[in-house]
């Protein structure tokens, strides 16, 4: 049986592949560790800081709760507006309730009163005048008014014309007292202050948007946890990557959003000189095979064709320039060779016409 045997540019190639191929693969492994090392360490950063202001914004919430429900359970006023008999009553009770309210459920947002037929307000001072002068909590009252019950379950997150609002609705029996605080741009920023790189914004339980988000296309935002396990971050230069907090008692996420360029400028240089390395490994195999070509595949084919002239006894052949220096010390030896196969033949022939 004969011995399978490969040419030389086959065992070239596959040298050539053997040597380059693990340390590629090699590098490729560290780069991705490396980058996802830095991503790590950046989302808990991060998230460290949004934790501990999501925190403080929930702990503000649970405060208005706690204070709804003490003051449901022992404001006289209640019980009086439960049995009011005539306008006047309900007037005054709601009245004298609505000012505990604003004191008791704090500045933000709107406290309202509802005695089973209409809304009493009062304005939080922490509510700014394009609020005041916008229609998204009449809205929110207007759609809140039609409902036939109220959910006191828990916080709502309910539409306020092109805004969203988070509701907290405590009674029953007719009366019902409560908290409205418009999600705003403004609100996110002030839980956590952003750098000029940073969105700060709030999201619903999918992960929409709900605040603004600078004019950023949802498309552009990348969860920073993805964007790490992503194989040489490799997304668009303008997205921005994202770290999330649920609230364990609200129906919305705080979301911090930072953008890629400023965040991975310097691995960029990092990515350039990985792709650099791959081109340059390619192009040293087509170097490679190109010198190859030339030097021995190119020669030694020329080589076979001057043997096979010379068994046919035509003495023409290619000179083999270009050769490497040993395939050209065959070819002296070859032309050397020949010359003698020339003599000898031209003697044997001289000898034969002799005889």
């Amino acid at each position: 049986m004969k011995k399978r045997t490969f040419s030389i540019r086959t065992s070239v190639i596959l040298c050539l592949l053997v040597s380059i191929i693990p340390v590629d693969l090699m590098f490729i492994v560290f780069s991705n560790h490396s980058i996802r090392s830095i991503f790590e360490k950046t989302e808990e950063s991060y998230r460290m800081s949004i934790d501990s202001a999501a925190a403080v914004f929930e702990e503000s919430f649970r405060d208005i709760e706690n204070g709804l429900a003490a003051l449901y359970i022992n404001s006289i006023d209640v019980r009086y507006l439960k049995n009011a008999a005539t306008p006047e009553e309900r007037y005054h009770y709601a009245y004298s309730l609505s000012q505990d309210l604003s004191v008791a459920a704090g500045s933000a947002g709107v406290s309202f009163v509802y005695d089973g037929r209409q809304f009493y307000f009062s304005m939080g001072q922490d509510i700014s005048a394009e609020d005041k002068r916008s229609m998204r909590y009449s809205s929110f009252f207007t759609a809140l008014q039609s409902q036939e019950s109220f959910d006191t379950s828990g916080w709502l997150l309910e539409p306020a014309g092109d805004s969203w609002v988070l509701a907290r609705i405590v009674g029953g029996g007719g009366v019902y007292i409560g908290k409205a605080v418009l999600l705003g741009g403004s609100l996110a920023q002030d839980v956590l202050a952003p750098s000029a790189n940073q969105l700060v914004y709030f999201a619903g339980p999918d992960g929409v948007p709900i605040t603004e988000i600078g004019g950023v296309a949802e498309e552009q935002l990348l969860s920073l946890d993805d964007a790490g396990d992503s194989p040489f971050f490799l997304f668009p230069a303008d997205s921005y990557l994202t770290v999330e907090h649920p609230f364990d008692t609200l129906p919305a996420i705080l979301v911090c959003a930072v953008s890629s360029a400023s965040l991975i400028s310097d691995l960029r240089f990092s990515q350039a000189v990985f792709w650099g390395l791959i081109l340059l490994s390619a192009f040293s195999v087509a170097f490679t095979l190109l010198f190859l070509h030339r030097r021995v595949t190119k020669p030694l084919k020329d080589l076979r064709g001057n043997i096979l002239s010379l068994r046919n006894s035509a003495y023409e052949w290619r000179s083999g320039s270009g050769a490497a220096r040993e395939i050209q010390q065959v070819y002296d030896t070859f032309d050397s060779m020949t010359e003698e196969i020339k003599e000898l033949r031209i003697r044997f022939y001289e000898e034969e016409l002799q005889k």
